[in-house]
C-alpha cells in the first residue's frame, strides 16, 4: 500500500491538486472495525479549489494482491460506492439526496487478480461501475524479490 502511495505522490496531478492521503490505520482509528463495515486501504482527498475536474473529491483505493472470489470484491465494491457516510457510524445505503462519501473507487490489482477485479466491475454493472477505475500493479511495485524482515528467533 505504501508503495502505491508514494507512487501517487510522485505525479504532477497529485501535487496540482494538493491532494492528501488517509490511511487504512487512520480510518479505522479508535473505532470497532466489525461495526464500519468494509474500509479501503486508503483514501485520497482532493482539496477544492485546486482548479482539477476532480478538486473537492474524495476518492477510495484499494489495492488487491490476493485472489478473492468475484462475489466479495463485488460485494466490497457495492459497500464503498454506497458508502454516504465517513467512518465512525455505520455506512448507510444511498440516501437520495446524499452524496456518496466516494466520487470514485480506484483498485491497483496484481496481475493474478486484475481478472477477478474487472469481472466484479462488471458485476456492479452500469450506472455505479462508471465510478470504478482498475488499473495493474506495476512489477516495480512488488517487492517479491525482497526478501521478508521478520522475527528470527
Amino acid at each position: 500500500m505504501t508503495e502505491v502511495r508514494l507512487a501517487l505522490e510522485r505525479t504532477n496531478s497529485w501535487r496540482q491538486s494538493r491532494a492528501w492521503w488517509r490511511s487504512e490505520r487512520s480510518i479505522l482509528a479508535g473505532e470497532f472495525p466489525a461495526r464500519l463495515g468494509h474500509a479501503p486501504d486508503g483514501e485520497v482527498h482532493y482539496l477544492a479549489g485546486s482548479g482539477m475536474p476532480w478538486a473537492g473529491e474524495v476518492w477510495a483505493v484499494e489495492v488487491e494482491l490476493s485472489r478473492k472470489s468475484v462475489a466479495r470484491v463485488a460485494s466490497i465494491m457495492e459497500e464503498t460506492l454506497d458508502r454516504t457516510s465517513d467512518f465512525g457510524v455505520p455506512a448507510r445505503p444511498e440516501v437520495p439526496g446524499v452524496a456518496p462519501r466516494y466520487a470514485r473507487v480506484v483498485y491497483v490489482a496484481s496481475a493474478s487478480s486484475v481478472m477477478t477485479v474487472l469481472h466484479a466491475r462488471a458485476q456492479v454493472g452500469p450506472p455505479r461501475s462508471e465510478r470504478i477505475d482498475v488499473h495493474d500493479l506495476p512489477d516495480s511495485l512488488l517487492r517479491t524479490r525482497i526478501p521478508k524482515r521478520g522475527w528470527e528467533p
